[in-house]
């Protein structure tokens, strides 16, 4: 496989980047030996650099005739629902549809894809010490085809969500964005794998956004979310935490950034006073039927109600003083 991999790197730094995304794949041997068979007629590796790049299309489509099929059978509620075909690829770990109608100037390939859910299959066992026990359906969507399908299921504007399998909206051409996506709701999923359900949200939510911030190299919470995390408990809009264990969908938009933006103060705590395995335990203490009290409680000492005074002093401590902004 090294060899095979040598000879692909020598075709050109395009032909390489398509192929080491399957590096963690069930199928890299036979995208290798693919390579090695195909490649010598358009990217032997006496051949400048740049007609490899200016050909790499032309090995992609051919190989992604080899993993998807037939790329306009329909499949699916989502097929069914719509005008879109739909494109098919699958790993060891996941099972992916892209929605025809992104086109292909626009549309991430099914191969880039399977490398950004392993790459968050990767980091997500690395934080929480768990990884999903069956493979994933992953669905990426056109704006347009993702609106007519599930817009009516939230009281709020939504780019992805979790209901077993991963839905996301491939935005054209800004594969940054669309990976941070994958990692957000990738971590749903493990959270769902492993603890049997959603709750509780804040949790839930609270990880999925820091798999998401921390692939853009952002913190949990940028200065201006924590001045409107700051504003919000001096006018008293602080949600309690256990109202927040419930699923957020009937929130009014305000309440809802709000819920989001707790959750990551919670999971930063948190992740700043435990490790790995501090929580894989909490997870498998939920999975096996504990309540969020007793199973948070098992892991970081503290009820729920003095973990949430923890948080609300942090926010207080950055308060400005009042007398410090009084008129003489």
């Amino acid at each position: 496989m090294a060899r095979l991999y040598e000879k692909a790197r020598r075709c050109g730094p395009a032909l390489a980047a398509i192929t080491g995304l399957c590096l963690a794949g069930e199928g890299t041997a036979e995208l290798f030996a693919f390579v090695d068979e195909n490649g010598h007629t358009r990217f032997g590796h006496e051949s400048p650099p740049e007609e490899a790049v200016q050909d790499v299309d032309g090995l992609r489509s051919l190989w992604k005739g080899r993993v998807t099929g037939d790329p306009d059978e329909p499949r699916g509620d989502e097929a069914n629902a719509t005008d879109s075909s739909w494109r098919e690829a699958t790993s060891k770990h996941f099972s992916i549809w892209l929605d025809g109608s992104l086109g292909d100037a626009a549309a991430p390939s099914p191969l880039w894809a399977l490398g950004a859910l392993e790459e968050a299959r990767k980091r997500t066992a690395s934080v929480l010490g768990v990884v999903p026990e069956k493979p994933l359906r992953v669905v990426l969507y056109a704006e347009d085809t993702y609106a007519k399908l599930h817009d009516a299921r939230f009281g709020f504007e939504t780019v992805g969500f979790y209901d077993g399998g991963i839905h996301v909206v491939a935005p054209p051409n800004q594969p940054d964005v669309l990976g941070a996506r994958i990692h957000h709701e990738y971590a749903h999923g493990v959270f769902r794998d492993h603890v049997g359900g959603d709750r509780p949200y804040w949790l839930n939510e609270g990880w999925a956004r820091r798999f998401e911030r921390r692939l853009r190299d952002e913190p949990m919470l940028t200065p201006e979310e924590r001045a409107t995390l700051r504003r919000r408990v001096r006018e008293g809009q602080w949600i309690p935490i256990r109202k927040l264990e419930e699923s957020f969908s009937s929130l009014q938009r305000d309440e809802a950034q709000g819920a989001y933006l707790q959750s990551a103060l919670a999971v930063e705590w948190l992740e700043q006073h435990t490790g790995p395995h501090d929580r894989r335990r909490l997870l498998q203490s939920l999975r096996e039927g504990s309540s969020v009290e007793v199973a948070f409680y098992e892991v970081t000492g503290l009820r729920i109600e003095e973990f949430e005074r923890r948080l609300l002093e942090q926010m207080r401590a950055t308060l400005p003083d009042p007398r410090s902004t009084s008129g003489g």
